[in-house]
């Protein structure tokens, strides 16, 4: 996570302010502009900002605006989290009810664009779906446009992820990575993947058993 290293309110109150750390780097949309990254080192990616938001969460707060924009690679391979501004409403919402609160169009879950209210930390796990599958795949899945009014965009993002279904990012890649990103990023809510720290874990468990494999296959070349 990146850290806030000062706060405050306006004068006349009526506002108040952050000020985080400057992240050197390149933020992950610039990266998918580039195209796929090996599905290994997207995990590795995800997988440090899981451990973050985790850590959010432990402390009872979602952070409800995941996007490959908001998150930074830094020179040393390492990332941070950015733009946590919306880390305040914990309760389940509706679109309407949260309004322009709610995080980005292309990253929430199809129950939120149906009216229905949403978890927001079941919905931090569908967005982290989302971004590693994007990550692998090397492509955004839901272009946004700003042509559109905002029901035209809502209406036009909920149709496009229904009809996607849970995310796929090819027969290429670990089964077990295949069957993680389903699960977290399935359109029933109850379907889904039921926490971070679950994907957190399992995300783990693929990454070991890739470096197992890598080190087995080394020794045998030795």
């Amino acid at each position: 996570l990146a850290k806030v290293i000062a706060s405050g309110s306006a004068q006349s109150g009526t506002s108040i302010f952050w000020v985080r750390e400057f992240v050197e780097g390149e933020h992950l949309g610039q990266t998918l502009s580039r195209g796929p990254m090996k599905w290994f080192d997207a995990c590795e990616v995800v997988h440090q900002l899981l451990q973050g938001i985790q850590h959010l969460h432990q402390q009872g707060i979602p952070h409800g605006n995941i996007k490959a924009s908001n998150a930074c690679i830094r020179p040393d391979g390492s990332v941070r989290l950015l733009d946590c501004a919306l880390c305040v409403d914990t309760e389940p919402r509706s679109l309407t009810e949260m309004g322009h609160r709610f995080g980005t169009m292309a990253y929430l879950p199809p129950e939120v664009l149906r009216g229905e209210p949403l978890d927001p930390f079941r919905g931090d796990v569908y967005a982290m779906g989302q971004l590693l599958c994007e990550l692998i795949r090397g492509e955004r899945l839901f272009p946004d446009s700003n042509t559109l009014s905002a029901t035209q965009r809502q209406s036009r993002t909920l149709s496009m992820k229904l009809e996607t279904g849970p995310m796929e990012v090819g027969e290429d890649t670990p089964e077990a990575l295949q069957t993680l990103i389903r699960h977290a990023t399935d359109p029933d809510p109850a379907q889904r993947t039921v926490s971070i720290k679950v994907f957190s874990r399992s995300l783990a468990e693929v990454l070991e058993a890739h470096q197992s494999e890598a080190l087995a296959e080394e020794e045998f070349l030795d």
